[in-house]
Formats: C-alpha cells, sequence, structure tokens
C-alpha cells in the first residue's frame, strides 16, 4: 500500500513547479566600490537561468518511534546561473547526482478529531556535487560580498526542501483522510448512511494501523420491532488484529461492525417480509396434507429481536460466523394479509452457519447461509389445523431454508464504499484478531489506483 502512495508522491512533485520557485533573480543589483567620482564597481544583479531534474523517487518508511520517515530523492540535478558585474559576466552550473530530503512525520488524533501530521524535522543531503564557474569569479569574489558557490546551493537547497515539505505531509494527510467514509447505501426500499472516521492512527516499522469507529443509520425507522426491541447493536469488543508479519493492504471488519450492519438493517425493516409461496419456489401441493385448507400462501415476517453474528471457535470449514435470529413473529395467511384470512401465528429462532467472501474485486461482501437450525413455538391455527407441533416443527424446518435466503438476498452483496481512487485486487479473506475466537474478518491484497 505504502509503495502506491509513493509512486503517488512522487508525480506530485514536477520539475516545472521547482522551475516556477527557482529560476530568477537570486543576487540583487548594487555598488560595491563607491567613490568621490561615482560607482567603481556594480553588481548588476544575479539570475538562475535553468534547471534540470531527472527522475523523481519517493520512498516512505513506517518507524518503530511511531514516526513515518518520508524521502524524496532527485536524480541528476542541475542548475546554471549568471551574474552581471561591472566588467565581464560571470555564469556558471551547479549540479549534483541526487539531492535527498527526508522528512519525519508525527501522525496523531487531536483533541477534536482531526487527523494531523506534525513536521517533526527535514534535512537535505546530496552527493556528486559539482560547482563549475566561467569569468573571473576570483577577481570579483572578493567585492561580492558573499559566496556565490554557496548562495546558488542555498537557493536550489531551500527551493527543493520547502516544496518537498509541503508535499510530504499533504500526501499522507489527503490519503489518510480520504479513508473517512460517508456513504449511502441502498437496500431494497431504504437508504443506509454508513460513516466511519479515524479514531486512530498507530505506526509501527511493520506499516500504518488506520482505526475507525463507524455508525450505519436507516433513513427510516421501518422494522415493527424497533417499537419495542433494543435500542443498540451488540458490542463485544473483540481484540484488534496484530499486523506483524503482515504484507500487502488489509482492510480488518470487526464482528461488532457486522452486527452493526445487521442491526441498522433490522431498524430499517429489511428482515420484515411479505412473501408468497410464488416468492418461495414453493409447491403449495407438497404440504396439502400438512396444512389442510392452504391454497394460497402468504407468509409475513416480524423480527422482534435483530440478528446477531457471532465469531466461529473454529473455521475448519470455511464458515467464520454463526447468525442468530430469535423472536421472529411468522403469520400464515391463506391468500391476502387479513385478519380473516390468518391461518398460523408462530415465533421461530434460527441459528445457522455465515459466510463472508471478498468480492473479487474487492468492493463488496458477499453473504450466504448454510443450513438453519429452526426452532418453532406455534402460538396459534386455523381450527382446521389438526398436525402435531412435531410435524409443524419439522415444516418450517423445511421452510425455513428456502426463505432464509429470500430474506438474506437483499445483503446477498453489501457494497464497500470507495475511498479516493484506491482499490484493492487479487483480494483474499480470513478471520484475524487478539482474541479468542478471532473476531475480525479482513480482506487483503494489492493496493491500486
Amino acid at each position: 500500500g505504502l509503495g502506491r502512495l509513493e509512486a503517488m508522491g512522487a508525480e506530485l512533485i514536477t520539475v516545472e513547479e521547482l522551475r516556477s520557485e527557482l529560476v530568477g533573480e537570486f543576487v540583487s543589483g548594487g555598488c560595491v566600490i563607491d567613490t568621490f567620482l561615482g560607482c567603481a564597481y556594480r553588481v548588476y544583479g544575479g539570475s538562475i537561468d535553468s534547471l534540470n531534474v531527472g527522475d523523481i523517487t519517493m520512498d516512505i518508511d513506517p518507524l518503530s518511534s511511531g514516526m513515518l520517515s518520508v524521502r524524496m530523492d532527485l536524480n541528476s540535478v542541475s542548475a546554471t546561473w549568471d551574474i552581471e558585474v561591472t566588467g565581464p559576466d560571470v555564469s556558471g552550473s551547479v549540479s549534483a547526482s541526487s539531492i535527498s530530503v527526508d522528512v519525519i512525520l508525527d501522525p496523531y488524533i487531536s483533541s477534536l478529531g482531526s487527523l494531523v501530521l506534525r513536521v517533526d524535522s527535514v534535512s537535505v543531503s546530496e552527493s556528486g556535487f559539482d560547482f563549475e564557474v566561467s569569468g573571473p569569479l576570483d577577481e570579483i569574489a572578493g567585492f561580492l560580498g558573499f559566496d556565490v558557490e554557496d548562495r546558488v546551493w542555498e537557493e536550489l537547497r531551500d527551493t527543493i526542501r520547502e516544496e518537498v515539505e509541503g508535499i510530504a505531509p499533504a500526501l499522507i494527510d489527503d490519503t489518510l483522510s480520504a479513508l473517512e467514509i460517508e456513504a449511502p447505501i441502498d437496500v431494497m426500499d431504504n437508504t443506509y448512511t454508513l460513516s466511519a472516521d479515524i479514531n486512530a492512527v498507530d505506526v509501527d516499522d511493520d506499516g500504518i494501523d488506520v482505526r475507525f469507529g463507524t455508525r450505519l443509520t436507516p433513513d427510516e425507522l421501518l422494522g415493527a420491532g424497533t417499537l419495542y426491541g433494543p435500542t443498540g447493536a451488540p458490542m463485544f469488543g473483540y481484540g484488534t488484529p496484530d499486523w506483524a508479519g503482515a504484507s500487502g493492504t488489509s482492510l480488518a471488519l470487526s464482528g461488532d461492525f457486522i452486527n452493526q450492519l445487521l442491526f441498522a438493517f433490522w431498524e430499517g425493516g429489511l428482515l420484515d417480509q411479505e412473501v408468497t409461496d410464488d416468492d418461495l419456489g414453493f409447491d403449495l401441493s407438497t404440504i396439502a396434507l400438512l396444512m389442510p385448507g392452504l391454497t394460497d400462501l402468504t407468509m409475513v415476517t416480524t423480527p422482534l429481536l435483530p440478528p446477531v453474528a457471532m465469531p466461529r471457535a473454529s473455521g475448519d470449514d470455511g464458515i467464520e460466523f454463526d447468525l442468530y435470529l430469535g423472536d421472529m413473529l411468522v403469520e400464515i395467511h391463506n391468500g391476502a394479509v387479513g385478519d380473516d384470512s390468518l391461518y398460523m401465528e408462530l415465533y421461530l429462532s434460527v441459528e445457522a452457519p455465515l459466510d463472508l467472501e471478498a468480492a473479487a474485486s474487492g468492493t463488496a461482501i458477499e453473504l450466504s447461509l448454510g443450513d438453519p437450525v429452526v426452532h418453532v413455538d406455534v402460538v396459534y391455527t386455523d381450527e382446521a389445523y389438526t398436525i402435531t407441533r412435531e410435524a409443524t416443527e419439522s415444516l418450517f424446518g423445511d421452510l425455513m431454508p428456502l426463505y432464509l435466503p429470500d430474506l438474506t438476498g437483499a445483503l446477498g452483496s453489501i457494497p464497500l464504499p470507495e475511498f479516493a481512487d484506491f482499490s484493492l485486487s487479487g483480494v483474499s479473506s480470513s478471520m484475524t484478531g487478539t482474541g479468542t475466537p478471532e473476531g475480525y474478518w479482513s480482506i487483503t491484497g494489492s493496493l491500486t489506483d
């Protein structure tokens, strides 16, 4: 990931910008030797006339001290200059095989919650330095009152240092700040706003770890369960990942974040559904004996509690979480929904394996459910319904696997908002974290722009 920032940073500083800052007058005119007869020796002015730079590279290194080292190397640097004086003018050139600027940055979050990159130190060095002159410099040096070589080099050094000193913190600040998210996610009949603010930036010699505080809020509270259910998502505080030895760029989502998503979707009414046997692809003739008199099935679901995802102690089967859904009110109607059409009323609790996969593009989370375990509590049945509780439980054990994929179909692909112009390629996913079980689901890949 830092490699991509290095490539971007090298493009931010241009020879044209340096020329605009450097080329021009660096020595003002004036009389150097004044006599009663007038000025005997005058400097009319001195200027730097040209600047050429070969390639420009940037190197960003995270340090164990918690700071970032940003080094900008300008290779094959050369500039020409001239000084107009009384008599023959003096001109020359200065060159270096490389000029390096090292900026040490201290990133932190201010008391107001803003990302700050403080410049801790700046230093400039060069190699292969050469100074050439044509004209009688030795003869006039004593009259100028300054060392031409030092003055030209000082101008070149200061210009490059100031340019890099402005670019380095801006590059990191702009890039990390671009990770902050305020993005809408449209799911079915509602829009959810995902907000992610930087809470901490930790730097060590393994890399940069940016931690976010997140919120997901529906535009409308449509879930009936919000009238009597909990007012917040469960928070377990899973141990954060330790990235020592990791490579590539990783995005890790806490199990708390997964539950924040599920809670918001529950608030937004995503799980409040009305589906028919046609929607389910269900052949009513197959259950005619178990549900006598039911000719046109309409099922209404009202989850009174939000679903909760828990990380598995073992992911040997490739499944990362278990999804728990409790106190779901299910009403079965014979035909259109109405007081006279109610055929059965029951409560369900469901436990199902929840698998998270990263889309190949790295821009979405794909969710899928395994075979659920269904528990049924029947509270009302039509007089025509005479089947035992055991048979009912068996029936809904078969019915819910048809319904749950439809229920989660809207969640089947949760988009991850894009940040800046970056994306991940060649992604893979795994569970990570320092707790037991590991509570963070992460995707890792190569950062591209």
